[in-house]
């Protein structure tokens, strides 16, 4: 009688597609963590501006006052640097572009009221660039839906 040992070609194949089955499912969530994960940093960040930006508008009355319109420079923390985000703030609100690698993710930022002495929203607005991904809505309450300003 023969002796064998190791696998057979059919137990090798059920392996590798059951592996294959397995890495098609876990990948696209993989990348749905990563793109949430970026956001929530971004959310992060977009928050602290908010807050700066509500201090600027104690001292000074509105964000566009005559001799001092708020910028980057004129806030009372540094405007921060990411890989995955552009940061820009002015008088019609704030904004966190998706740029670099993560230049298919999320937008958040605040829209400036009329009179530009306030936000039109508590929550940031979440624009999710890829349709039908659901980030924004991951995000909860923590978000809102509308149109960024345009800084």
């Amino acid at each position: 009688m023969k002796n064998n040992k190791g696998f057979t070609l059919i137990e090798l194949l059920v392996v590798v597609l059951i592996i294959g089955i397995l890495a098609a499912i876990a990948l696209p969530q993989y990348f749905k963590a990563v793109r949430k994960a970026r956001a929530s940093e971004a959310l992060i960040v977009v928050k602290n501006l908010r807050d700066a930006a509500d201090r600027f508008i104690l001292a000074h009355g509105s964000l566009n006052p005559t001799n001092n319109p708020i910028s980057n420079t004129t806030l009372d923390i540094e405007m921060p640097t990411s890989d995955n985000y552009t940061y820009a703030i002015g008088p019609a609100g704030i904004t966190a572009t998706a740029s670099g690698s993560n230049s298919n993710g999320v937008n958040l930022g605040f829209s400036a009221n009329a009179n530009q002495d306030g936000f039109t929203t508590n929550a940031p607005i979440c624009v999710d660039t890829q349709a039908g991904a659901g980030i924004c809505a991951s995000l909860g309450n923590a978000v809102t839906t509308g149109t960024l300003p345009t800084i």
